[in-house]
């Protein structure tokens, strides 16, 4: 950037792992960038799980002392879980799972428990009741820290494939 600060985009957390393990793995690695970076502040950008990482992090293990965190950014995190985690969980659960929903049936019929498709613990800590949980337990994030959400819908026409111009306009000329 313009001022010179550095950054990284080098914490990479476990796709699959509980949101507070995760937030514990969080608050090291923060730690050891920051302190590579000489950094006695520091401003978080995570996204999707990554933000309910961050939220369990500043609940749980966050010490402003140590290193202070400005703001977050949450891209597209599922802060009150998804009905996807919902119905994946349910139907795992299930010995036959069906549904007379297309979208169910086709979320039922294309979870073969793939690497691409999340595992434990991670899909369940982030179904609605789990999150609901969660949310409860940790309401918010310290308020010394800014915390900001964004989330978007990449297909608003509902069609499948991101078109290009659903994508006008995302991206503003600096």
């Amino acid at each position: 950037g313009a001022s010179g600060a550095p950054w990284s985009n080098a914490i990479n957390l476990p796709a699959n792992g509980s949101i507070l393990g995760n937030g514990g793995l969080l608050a090291t690695r923060v730690q050891e960038l920051a302190q590579s970076f000489g950094a006695k502040k520091c401003h978080i950008i995570a996204h999707s799980k990554g933000g309910l990482d961050t939220r369990a992090y500043l609940n749980n293990q966050y010490d402003p002392d140590t290193l202070k965190v400005l703001s977050v950014y949450t891209l597209s995190t599922p802060h009150h879980g998804t009905i996807v985690s919902d119905i994946i969980v349910a139907g795992r659960a299930s010995q036959n799972p069906e549904s007379a929903n297309a979208d169910v049936k086709y979320l039922i019929d294309h979870d073969y428990s793939l690497l691409s498709t999340p595992q434990e613990p991670a899909i369940g800590n982030q179904t609605t009741t789990s999150m609901a949980i969660f949310n409860v337990t940790y309401p918010g994030v310290p308020g010394s820290v800014r915390f900001y959400n964004y989330g978007a819908n990449s297909d608003p026409n509902g069609n499948g494939p991101l078109e290009a111009n659903e994508t006008a306009g995302m991206n503003p000329a600096p």
